[in-house]
C-alpha cells in the first residue's frame, strides 16, 4: 500500500547531500570578489539566510534536486545564482537568487517562473548586494508552505502511520 507522506522544511533539509552552510561558516563560498562575499555575508548574516549547495540554482532546486531537467543556462537572467534558505524563522523560506547583468527580468525568466508556479520578485533595496551593474532577481513558491508538502509516495510498512504522516504547520 502507498502511504502519502508530507515533508516539513526540515525534512528538506535533509534530502541526501543538500548542505546549508551559514555565512561565518569556512566553506561560505559564492562568485565574486572579497568585497562581494563580504556583501554576500553582511546580507545573509542580517536576514539569517544560509547557502544551499547540493541542488541545481533554478527551481528545481527550490524542490531539492541536484540536477536540472531542463536548459536554464538559455535563459540570460541565471547568472550568479544561488539559492538560499532561512529555515529558522517563523516564515520558513527558500529561494533562487540571480544577479544578471540585464535592466529587469526576461520575459523568458517570467515565462520560466509561471510555468514552474513561482513568483518573480525585485528589490534592489534588500537583495543588492552582489552590485556590479546586476541588478537581483528572487524566484520563490507564492506560498513557502508549499515545501511543507512535497509529496514522497513510499511503502510503508511499519505500521507507524501518525509518525510517517506528520506535517508541520508553517504559517
Amino acid at each position: 500500500m502507498k502511504q502519502h507522506r508530507t515533508h516539513s522544511l526540515s525534512s528538506w533539509r535533509q534530502l541526501g547531500d543538500i548542505e546549508l552552510i551559514p555565512p561565518n561558516a569556512e566553506d561560505f563560498c559564492i562568485y565574486g570578489s572579497a568585497k562581494t562575499i563580504a556583501a554576500a555575508k553582511r546580507w545573509a548574516l542580517r536576514n539569517r539566510y544560509m547557502l544551499v549547495k547540493g541542488v541545481c540554482p533554478c527551481a528545481h532546486g527550490l524542490l531539492g534536486l541536484r540536477q536540472c531537467p531542463a536548459k536554464r543556462s538559455a535563459i540570460a537572467d541565471f547568472d550568479h545564482t544561488e539559492v538560499w534558505a532561512n529555515l529558522d524563522g517563523r516564515r520558513p523560506e527558500v529561494f533562487v537568487l540571480m544577479a544578471p547583468y540585464l535592466k529587469e527580468p526576461s520575459t523568458e525568466l517570467k515565462a520560466y517562473a509561471k510555468c514552474h508556479g513561482l513568483r518573480v520578485d525585485q528589490n534592489r533595496r534588500v537583495d543588492g548586494w552582489y552590485g556590479n551593474g546586476t541588478i537581483p532577481i528572487r524566484l520563490s513558491f507564492y506560498e513557502q508552505n508549499y515545501l511543507g508538502h512535497l509529496e514522497d509516495d513510499q511503502d510503508d510498512d511499519d505500521g507507524d502511520d501518525a509518525e510517517d504522516g506528520d506535517s508541520v504547520s508553517l504559517s
